[in-house]
């Protein structure tokens, strides 16, 4: 990571804040407040004090699905998930446009949904202060790109190092510049890659958004987003903190 690349990775082991002689499981280390309507983050802020939630900090788990091949039957499609907590009023699920986002566009949807999430309480009035988003993910692919690899594809033009395009990039880079927006008004983005066993009840969301969209076309017998075109999707959204 260069010097002038602002660190986004959350890793539990690296401070005994989380627990000895290991952290404990994101189960315990994530707590949700029924009052606040958010996840917090429990921590020991010092040697010797009780394990109490990390101040300024707010944790929502994210996660993509996707069932089949690339066609337009809406059985192959795919959903996100965005998960604050239990039955909290802003937990969301959604069918992704098109059928050309798969699981590897379906996870980078649920991060962008998160974070837009978070923005949108913030002009509500709410989460005023706060200085730490965790983005909790089962996800590689995803915590890679926004840790180490969008940098990497700017410098390149948004191509890879075989020099192909980007896949997903239009989505790559709103979602880029969403967290840049968030870096500069001194927010800073993390995302922390979990075992898929902890990341169960964003993947629950998900998938519970690909069972509804498909009893949905059962009922119906068609499909009416098939055809939406995705970059018209992702472009047509206005960004803003």
């Amino acid at each position: 990571m260069a010097a002038n690349q602002p660190r986004r990775n959350f890793n539990p082991a690296k401070t005994p804040r989380y627990g000895l002689p290991k952290p404990f499981d994101p189960d315990k280390l994530v707590q949700y407040s029924p009052k606040w309507e958010y996840s917090r983050l429990m921590n020991f802020p010092f040697s010797g004090s009780h394990f109490r939630p990390r101040m300024r900090s707010i944790v929502v788990a994210v996660d993509g699905a996707s069932r089949g091949n690339h066609d337009s039957n809406i059985a192959n499609r795919s959903a996100y998930g965005v998960y604050f907590g239990r039955d909290c009023r802003f937990n969301e699920s959604g069918i992704l446009p098109g059928t050309e986002l798969k699981s590897s566009g379906a996870e980078l949807e649920a991060v962008w949904r998160g974070l837009e999430a978070i923005l949108a309480r913030r002009r509500a009035g709410e989460l005023e202060g706060f200085r730490e988003i965790i983005i909790m993910l089962d996800s590689a692919y995803a915590a890679n790109i926004f840790q180490q690899w969008v940098w990497l594809w700017e410098d390149r033009g948004w191509t890879r190092t075989n020099g192909q395009p980007v896949k997903n990039q239009t989505l790559v880079q709103r979602t880029h510049n969403i967290i840049r927006a968030m870096e500069a008004n001194n927010m800073a983005v993390r995302f922390w890659r979990v075992d898929r066993k902890w990341n169960e009840a964003a993947d629950a969301l998900a998938n519970a958004a690909l069972d509804a969209a498909l009893d949905d076309v059962s009922d119906s017998g068609h499909d009416d987003d098939a055809s939406e075109d995705d970059d018209t999707y992702y472009d047509s959204y206005d960004e803003g903190l």
